[in-house]
């Protein structure tokens, strides 16, 4: 039998980003020392700029403690230069 804390559900396969030589995941989440879900990450878009991915805009949300009801969100957008 396998230990369910330790399996990527099948949901989070959709926030792999996949690139020729490497994969990163495109979406994170904090939990505090109870182990409540209390902020979240997840990139929105990529973009390339000569032939390298960067991070172009970003999602940070804060939870309520002890639920899953988004408190606060954020947007990170990084505007390339020139």
């Amino acid at each position: 039998m396998y230990d369910e804390e330790k399996l990527l559900p099948l949901s989070a396969l959709q926030h792999l980003l996949f690139c020729e030589r490497q994969c990163a995941l495109m979406r994170m989440e904090g939990y505090d020392a109870a182990g409540a879900l209390s902020r979240r990450f997840e990139v929105i878009s990529a973009q390339k700029i000569e032939n390298r991915w960067f991070l172009k805009q970003m999602r940070i949300e804060q939870f309520q403690p002890g639920t899953k009801h988004v408190q606060s969100r954020t947007y990170l957008e990084i505007k390339k230069d020139g």
